[in-house]
């Protein structure tokens, strides 16, 4: 049983130093192409493994493909080779995308958001009558 523990407690360990292995090589990358970074990332529930959320305006204009590329060669090129494969999920996104996923206002951790009520203005919806005077305008 005692070595069951210390094999777990390595396992954390060894996350936690590979969260901040992830995290200085994705911030040296992103700095060297002069691009703002939030890095969001978490141990997973399974053993060692590694979630992050990469949110950056770097990524504009770009298929989910590229982005993976671009980070897991910025992982590669800034000494995080070892840790790639314990990243279990990897999610890039922009900040327009971040706020529309997981709400406005102050960028924060990816669940603290998640099924509140979004703070941002609401949209007065048309009447029929309404609606069908602006297809006939348009027309």
């Amino acid at each position: 049983m005692q070595a069951f523990l210390e094999k777990r407690r390595g396992f954390a360990f060894l996350a936690k130093n590979g969260i901040k292995l992830v995290e200085q090589a994705l911030e040296t990358g992103f700095r060297s192409r002069s691009a703002k970074v939030w890095i969001l990332a978490e141990k997973s529930d399974y053993k060692d493994f590694i979630r992050i959320y990469v949110i950056s305006d770097f990524f504009r204009r770009k298929r989910t493909k590229d982005r993976l590329g671009e980070i897991f060669s910025m992982l590669e090129d800034n000494g995080a080779k070892d840790v790639m494969a314990k990243i279990s999920l990897c999610v890039p996104l922009t900040k327009r995308e971040y706020d529309k996923e997981f709400g406005l206002g102050l960028l924060r951790g990816p669940l603290t958001g998640v099924g509140r009520k979004r703070a941002g203005r609401k949209i007065a919806t048309r009447t029929k009558t309404q609606k069908t005077a602006v297809a006939q305008a348009r027309n």
